[in-house]
């Protein structure tokens, strides 16, 4: 029987294409997997937030997919809180596994 399932990597503050922990564990599983970042509203209009920061992070994005074209991936990226997000992914692919930094604070 073939795993007919795909993986998530799941971007949050850890924008880099090398060193980077989740996207090599999706490679070591040998699942296809999708790349996803969420420009999250709640966070997004947090205090501590600011355009300029969101600025750096799409622009950080860019520079991922550049990086990451020649691999045949890109970033995909959502504008919505994360249960609808992964409702939507569950709802859309057979999903196996989630990959992600374990992130603290906001």
């Amino acid at each position: 029987m073939v795993d007919q399932t795909v993986d998530i990597v799941w971007l949050k503050r850890d924008l880099r294409t090398q060193d980077h922990a989740a996207l090599d564990a999706a490679e070591r599983d040998g699942r296809p997997y999708l790349i996803v970042y969420l420009f999250e509203p709640e966070l997004m209009q947090h205090a501590d937030s600011s355009q300029r920061h969101w600025q750096f992070v799409y622009h950080s994005i860019e520079d991922m997919d550049s990086r990451l074209a020649k691999y045949g991936r890109k970033v995909e990226t959502f504008h919505e809180n994360a249960f609808r997000v992964f409702q939507y992914l569950i709802d859309q692919l057979p999903l196996k596994t989630v990959f992600s930094y374990r992130e603290t604070g906001v």
